[in-house]
């Protein structure tokens, strides 16, 4: 059976926007105002909170999957950073018994960074200590001492309790560890960790939180816990007597968050200001520079018509030379995908696959405007402007 696709020299589907592992088309100055910051966060001397804003579909999640690869493949250049990436929303922020008036959002924070840095990782940091593992010299405490000794020995019970992997407790008994249960303890963790980034030869820890929108939907007092618990990792770190001696790696997170989802953080914050005169929430907002708030705009006409490009000649069969770089649609048609899209990324890539689909099931040659627009119309994604009089 042919592939309806082969029709157009084409091998896969080039449209599909779950995919984030396509170079980046476009964005070129809102990547390097991104970039000027970070470099500025990683030579300053305190802890850096850096926000991407976008609107569903201009590519938050995208925006921060390219950052990851770029710091993954080019690691030469970036030897002092260490990176983690992960999502604040992948599951439910946990509220446990133990602590009645509050989330136990630091626990669950500090399991999921150490949940999306792999074992080996982990094992290569602690070997790459040259003085050794010493609880003394680095002045870390007797649980993250014996954790990271034992994962410098290769045993995965100690990365579990770094996760919060459920394991038996025997098991951690056997290797003379105790499970961190709550918050506090699993922040001391993680500003232990920031020391032994710091020994490994890391000035920098970038973390990369996406889905932050996620949070002001929560109850106020959870949202109040939640930036509290950022404001005290930003603070801990410029409080410490490690700092001071560059003992310790400093933290840069970048969150992705919705305007929705900021608007209402601030709609919070103005709010707790009348009540309580800020809270959790004016100190968390006091540390986010203005500079480092970062908004993603919708893509230009060209930017679109780029990235349309992209995809396809990512996916078009080897030695075949097509003379028009959008085959097979007409330049005409893309431009009109540009425009019904309104420069958000996912509708141009969303729009171009439901034509390109229905194009080669029904055997057309060339995907036009005129075509374009039926289809589009017919599926109510399309609604032709009304003439002027």
């Amino acid at each position: 059976m042919i592939i309806p696709l082969e029709r157009y020299k084409l091998t896969g589907k080039p449209f599909e926007i779950s995919l984030l592992n396509y170079e980046m088309a476009g964005r070129e100055q809102e990547w390097g105002q991104f970039l000027r910051r970070l470099e500025s966060a990683f030579q300053g001397n305190e802890c850096k909170f850096i926000v991407i804003q976008g609107k569903y579909g201009l590519g938050k999640s995208y925006t921060m999957e390219r950052l990851y690869d770029l710091f993954k493949k080019k690691r030469r250049l970036f030897r002092d950073v260490f990176l983690v990436n992960t999502i604040l929303a992948e599951r439910p922020i946990r509220a446990h018994p133990g602590e009645p008036a509050k989330t136990k959002f630091g626990l669950d924070l500090v399991n999921r960074v150490f949940q999306n840095i792999e074992f080996e990782e982990l094992m290569r940091i602690t070997k790459k200590i040259k003085k050794g593992l010493s609880n003394r010299s680095l002045k870390i405490g007797e649980l993250v001492y014996k954790v990271f000794l034992k994962i410098k020995e290769g045993d995965r019970i100690a990365y579990d309790v770094l996760c919060g992997t459920e394991v038996s407790g025997s098991e951690v008994r056997a290797a003379g560890l105790k499970t961190i249960r709550d918050s506090q303890t699993a922040l001391g963790v993680l500003f232990d960790f920031q020391k032994i980034l710091k020994a490994a030869g890391y000035n920098n820890f970038l973390i990369l939180l996406d889905e932050f929108e996620y949070i002001p939907t929560l109850s106020t007092p959870k949202v109040t816990v939640i930036l509290d618990t950022f404001r005290n990792v930003f603070d801990q770190y410029g409080l410490s007597e490690s700092r001071e001696s560059g003992k310790t790696a400093k933290i840069v997170f970048v969150f992705a968050v919705s305007p929705g989802g900021w608007e209402r953080i601030k709609e919070l914050e103005a709010s707790a200001i009348k009540r309580t005169g800020g809270g959790g929430f004016a100190p968390f907002m006091d540390r986010v520079n203005p500079i480092d708030i970062i908004s993603l705009n919708p893509l230009n006409p060209k930017e679109t018509v780029d990235l349309i490009a992209y995809r396809l000649k990512k996916h078009m069969a080897k030695r075949v030379k097509i003379s028009q770089s959008l085959y097979p649609f007409t330049k005409e048609c893309i431009e009109f995908v540009a425009e019904a899209s309104q420069g958000v990324p996912r509708d141009a890539l969303r729009f171009c696959g439901i034509l390109l689909e229905d194009a080669a099931e029904k055997g057309k040659e060339k995907i036009t405007l005129e075509y374009a627009k039926k289809v589009l119309k017919e599926l109510n994604l399309y609604v032709e402007p009304k003439a002027k009089k």
